[in-house]
Parts: structure tokens; C-alpha cells; sequence
């Protein structure tokens, strides 16, 4: 008897029955593993390691969160909340189990997100769903690390609805959802049905109304467009005109930024930044994008006739 199983079961796996594939439960099994394989590659977990801990084992005092790889380039998307935390290292885990320090390029309190970035090679990165399009009810996939359990760094995930779209401050609408978010799980992603990104997981919250614990994401479409303010900060407000050949005319300087600092003023002209010649305000907008915070990048100017060079160190951009 034991043999006859061992043949059945063989032929099962090399000759399927053809209606399996119709199955519907089965079609929606294969393609729900499928969409929860092409996403973990691209979700990371965080710790906030003491600047003088040279361990990053975790203990019931490490701050600890999920992120969201978004460009191939290193950039992280995840909660303030996450990573808020001053005289500290942000510590970011690959599901493949590679380790790099982050940087926090800029943040957003308005949206509590923040922009990281992580200097590696071959980095998956999820694509951008359309948040507008999610209604009450539609289906979506929670990714995190709730309480530590991610295993070898692979996160845990939940599959769930948006039970609602909540204005909970003037202009700030975010999605609740009942893929319960614990602690852990903050700065994750929230995913739609064909795997792409559609919010960032917020902290759990005490419903002013109902006195109940609830979840929240905000929506991408919210905050992608604030992804390249939070990459770098020069601190200058240029003329951006694309005609004039003479360099980017500097308007204005915020005197508590990185330029003002530098040295540059209003008035100046900068000629070359990084090495590369700009001819107006439009060529600096577009090299200052190759930049991130913490970048000390060499600067030409002209000033009273005189050409003047300078360094300057990007600082941290907080975006509305």
C-alpha cells in the first residue's frame, strides 16, 4: 500500500490534473505568494543602535522598525517615528541579511515619514502603486516586523482592507486599515494587490473619537512628490531661469542653512557645483539632485567680478 501512495503521489507531481490551474482559490494562492515573494526583497528592518554600542544584537531597549526601499540607489522610505531618535545609529537589515548604516537624508513631520539612504549594489527597490485609485475596501498587504518576529530578516505579512480614508488633521488624510499594525511594523509598506506601493505604515494610535486602537498608512501619492526636497538641502533660493549662461543667480539664502554657512551669498553666482559646470539656476536644480545630505561638495562662484571656491556639506531637509 505504502508503494501504491508513492506512485500516485509521483504521478500527481508529474502529470497535475488540468483543472487545478482553474481553480480559482488556487490561482489566487499561487498569485498572493508570488506578489509577497517579488515585495520582501525590497523591505528592510531598522535598529537604533546607541552611537557608543558597538553590538547590534537586539534587547528589550532597541528602537527597532520596517522601511521600504524605493529607488535602486539606496533610498529608504519609513516612519519619524522609526528613526527620530538623536546620538544614535541607524542600522539597516537586507532580507538577504546585509547590513549597512543609513543616513537620514530628510523627513517629513507633516506626513511623520523620513527619507533614508543606504550605499549598496544591487538593491530591489518596490515600484510606486496609485494610492488615489485605493478606496474603503480595497485589498492590500501589510509588511513588518512586529515585535521582532521577522525571521533572518524576512518580514511577516498580513493580508487585509482599507476600512476607511480618515482626515485626521487639516490636509492630511491617511488610509485605516485592518491589517493590524504592532510595534515593529511602523515605517513599512502597505501594498495593493499587484505589489506595488501604496502607503507607509504610521504607529499604532489611540482613536480620539472612539478610544480604540487603530491603523493607519499615509498614502504615497501624499508624499512622493517630497522625495527629492528630502534628499539634500543647499539652503539658497535661486533665479531659475534657463536662458542666462553666467551661472545660477542666488536670490536669497536661508542664514541657518548649509550655504550660508559655506560662505555664499546673496548676490553670488555659482558657476560649478561638484565639479560640474552650471550656466543657470536650471542646471543647479538638476546636478543638486545627484547630491544627498552629508555631502561636502566643492562650489565656484562668482562674486564682484571675483571667482571664489567654497565647500559646502548638505544638510538634512525637513519638507512640508
Amino acid at each position: 500500500m505504502k508503494y501504491i501512495w508513492i506512485i500516485v503521489c509521483l504521478a500527481l507531481m508529474l502529470f497535475p490534473n488540468p483543472s487545478l490551474a482553474k481553480n480559482p482559490a488556487w490561482k489566487l494562492d499561487k498569485e498572493t505568494t508570488e506578489l509577497v515573494e517579488k515585495v520582501i526583497p525590497a523591505v528592510v528592518t531598522i535598529y537604533l543602535i546607541p552611537e557608543n554600542q558597538a553590538s547590534v544584537v537586539p534587547d528589550r531597549n532597541t528602537i527597532y522598525g520596517t522601511g521600504i526601499i524605493v529607488d535602486s540607489r539606496g533610498l529608504v522610505l519609513t516612519s519619524l517615528n522609526v528613526v527620530n531618535r538623536s546620538r544614535h545609529k541607524i542600522v539597516v537589515f537586507l532580507s538577504d541579511g546585509r547590513k549597512f548604516l543609513a543616513k537620514r537624508l530628510g523627513f517629513s513631520p507633516k506626513y511623520g515619514i523620513a527619507l533614508l539612504k543606504i550605499n549598496g549594489t544591487n538593491l530591489k527597490a518596490i515600484s510606486f502603486g496609485d494610492s488615489q485609485k485605493v478606496r474603503p475596501g480595497s485589498l492590500i498587504f501589510k509588511f513588518g516586523n512586529a515585535f521582532l518576529t521577522a525571521q533572518n530578516f524576512k518580514p511577516a505579512v498580513n493580508m487585509g482592507t482599507i476600512t476607511g480614508i480618515e482626515e485626521v488633521s487639516q490636509s492630511v488624510k491617511l488610509f485605516r486599515t485592518d491589517a493590524g499594525i504592532n510595534r515593529g511594523d511602523e515605517g513599512g509598506p502597505l501594498v495593493d494587490i499587484h505589489g506595488k506601493l501604496v502607503g507607509i505604515l504610521l504607529p499604532i494610535t489611540v482613536h480620539r473619537k472612539t478610544n480604540t486602537y487603530v491603523s493607519y498608512a499615509v498614502p504615497v501619492h501624499a508624499i512622493q512628490h517630497l522625495i527629492p526636497e528630502m534628499k539634500g538641502y543647499l539652503g539658497v533660493l535661486l533665479t531659475v531661469e534657463s536662458s542666462s549662461s553666467q551661472g545660477a543667480y542666488v536670490e536669497a539664502v536661508d542664514p541657518s542653512g548649509p550655504a550660508f554657512k559655506a560662505g555664499i551669498r546673496t548676490g553670488d553666482r555659482i558657476i560649478s557645483f561638484g565639479g560640474k559646470d552650471v550656466k543657470n539656476g536650471k542646471e543647479l536644480v538638476t546636478v543638486l539632485e545627484k547630491f544627498t545630505a552629508g555631502d561636502k561638495v566643492e562650489v565656484v562662484l562668482m562674486r564682484n567680478g571675483k571667482k571664489i571656491r567654497l565647500s559646502v556639506t548638505l544638510g538634512e531637509k525637513m519638507a512640508d
